[in-house]
């Protein structure tokens, strides 16, 4: 064999194994790569497993505390009714004070007011609560003035993001909060894989009973009371609606958000209320521009009369928009589902100032039950508080009475077994059944024009629907029988105008 043709065939052998000593150093290196980025991910996700885990053990912790701090002020032992999926427990509190959650840890009050109404609680060091409270168990290391060990904290401005704390700086969109809230940051709760949630006397120690424990996290918290603030999916009218409608303030709808301090100017206002009653209102112009729902200023138009009428008109306890209503360039009514939204709005939309973010929410709704208990007075002879849970009471407690079988109401629904025997409050509405000519649904039904005069003989009706924009359907609804078994009231068959209504047995 010639010499060159043995030289080409090594040199040949030795790239080949050269091309696989690369190929192989590339899948090394790829595996490497692939591992450590796979190692990153999988330390992020156990990370990001560990902090979800504390921060549901701390939420079941701090509920918990609520919990037994109603138990605790309520009359023991608390009744139970019904079984199984039915059971509920009846809390009585002991003291009008524990209706409410026991406020703790609070700015004092500065000229008689509250500086922080909203705020509820906090976790604070030797945290004094009164009973029926429950101590928060915080250490002396607050998540604003104590840096960790490398350096981080929260901001004041942090612990405001949902604007609950009134603002520092009313000429921007920052969540600052005021001077007040300086000094009440929350303070750290140290969470132990031993004991959990505990008070530690050093980083390592119980404070009570000195037993050594492992901090494996902690946790701050504020509680806020957001049952008293204005919901913005019902709350604020039309600048264009007149003192006659809005004056009646029959839900929430009719509150004048101008009256907040600061207020919400009626321009600002009218663009969010044309946003979120879009279809109802057929807003004009283009959201959102500074003529947008301008047509809400005009008293006569037809967006302002809309409006109240589909307040008096809501079928769905503004639980959601009215989706029966037509809609108005393809689009619908619109509500707003967080807070988070609604802050989002205040901030981009120029539809009203974020300093009017404490007074207001999304959602704040109340069961609408009866929840009546007769109480004995002082000096009486009879024992009323006691009677109210015999079965035969003529003033029960309504919260302890439930349904013993199935049955319809007189709504249509059915009652199940071990439910409220009473659901809901009594209709006021089925008043207008009751008028001075009989039973509302025997009248005649007069058109709106022309406006009758007050001296017509139908003017009562005139008015039910077209001042006060009472459903014809609710009127409908006022026949002799339905009347007789909710008031147990019957008028003459026959009988002239102005006879008198005669009250007897709903069921004789």
């Amino acid at each position: 064999m010639p010499k060159s043709s043995s030289h080409s065939r090594r040199g040949a052998a030795l790239i080949i194994v050269l091309a696989f000593v690369v190929l192989l150093t590339g899948l090394s290196v790829a595996y490497f790569s692939r591992s450590i980025s796979d190692r990153q991910i999988a330390h992020g996700s156990f990370n990001q497993s560990n902090a979800d885990q504390l921060a549901s053990s701390a939420m079941a912790i701090i509920i918990g505390d609520l919990r037994q701090e109603i138990a605790v002020g309520s009359a023991s032992p608390a009744p139970t009714f019904g079984a199984g999926a039915t059971l509920s427990t009846l809390y009585t509190p002991t003291a009008n004070a524990n209706m409410a959650p026991t406020r703790s840890g609070k700015p004092p009050p500065a000229g008689g007011v509250d500086p922080i109404p909203n705020l509820i609680r906090r976790s604070v060091r030797n945290d004094g609560i009164a009973a029926p409270g429950l101590p928060s168990r915080a250490v002396a290391v607050n998540s604003v003035a104590d840096p960790s060990a490398n350096g981080r904290s929260l901001t004041k401005a942090r612990w405001n993001q949902h604007y609950l704390i009134p603002k520092q700086n009313l000429l921007d969109n920052t969540s600052e909060p005021t001077a007040s809230f300086d000094g009440y940051a929350p303070d750290w709760v140290m969470v132990t894989a031993e004991k959990g949630a505990r008070v530690l006397s050093n980083p390592t120690t119980d404070a009570d009973g000195g037993d050594t424990v492992t901090p494996v996290g902690r946790y701050a918290y504020a509680i806020y009371d957001e049952g008293g603030l204005l919901d913005m999916n019902v709350a604020g009218y039309p600048s264009g609606t007149s003192t006659l409608q809005s004056g009646r303030k029959g839900s929430v709808a009719f509150a004048d958000l101008t009256a907040l301090s600061p207020p919400i100017p009626n321009n600002n206002l009218d663009k969010f209320i044309g946003w979120r009653n879009y279809a109802t209102t057929q807003a004009t112009n283009t959201f959102p521009g500074s003529t947008f729902a301008a047509n809400l200023q005009d008293p006569n138009g037809t967006a302002v009369a809309n409006f109240y009428k589909s307040i008096l008109q809501n079928v769905n306890g503004f639980l959601g928009p009215n989706l029966s209503t037509p809609l108005w360039n393809g689009r619908t009514d619109q509500a707003l589902v967080s807070r988070r939204e609604l802050i989002d709005f205040a901030k981009t939309s120029g539809g009203f100032t974020v300093n009017a973010l404490q007074y207001l929410g999304t959602f704040s709704r109340a069961i609408n039950a009866p929840s009546f208990s007769p109480s004995t007075p002082t000096g009486s002879s009879i024992n009323y508080a006691t009677l109210a849970s015999t079965s035969d009471a003529v003033n029960p407690n309504f919260l302890r009475r439930r349904a013993a079988s199935e049955f319809i109401r007189f709504d249509g629904t059915r009652a199940v077994v071990g439910e409220p025997l009473v659901k809901t409050r009594f209709p006021l509405s089925r008043i207008a059944w009751i008028t001075y000519k009989g039973p509302s649904a025997l009248r005649t039904f007069p058109p709106q024009v022309p406006a009758l005069a007050s001296t017509h003989p139908d003017y009562d009706i005139w008015s039910l629907l077209y001042n006060y924009n009472v459903l014809p359907s609710t009127l409908q609804a006022g026949t002799a029988a339905n009347i007789k078994a909710c008031f147990g009231l019957t008028f003459p068959v026959g009988g002239a105008a102005g006879s008198p209504w005669t009250y007897m047995n709903p069921n004789g």
